[in-house]
């Protein structure tokens, strides 16, 4: 299981254990494409990797949405 919550208004994160660059991609690519197929939403998906949780990590994550 996945686990997400809401960060603030609009924002979730999604903590996916150990993964891969190549599996972080897709993962994000098939929410993104769900959303887009249900006509009603729009995801933007940044993705971090980090060794210990902090805020830094939710920062670097918004970063990566620009990128």
């Amino acid at each position: 299981m996945t686990p997400f919550t809401t960060i603030g208004g609009d924002e979730f994160v999604v903590v996916v254990p150990q993964p891969d660059e190549p599996a972080a991609r897709a993962f994000g690519a098939a929410l993104r494409d769900t959303a887009r197929r249900s006509g009603r939403y729009t995801v933007s998906v940044g993705i971090t990797f980090i060794q210990r949780p902090d805020r830094s990590a939710i920062a670097a994550a918004d970063r990566a949405l620009y990128e």
